[in-house]
């Protein structure tokens, strides 16, 4: 059970960064 936990948590760090990272480059095509 804690492993799963762990792949849950880690697949949510890896969802909000990606996610992060379309955020940061929309940004940076409304800059220019």
């Amino acid at each position: 059970v804690k492993t799963h936990a762990i792949r849950r948590a880690h697949e949510n760090i890896v969802k909000s960064m990606q996610s992060a990272d379309v955020i940061l480059a929309q940004f940076d095509v409304c800059r220019k």
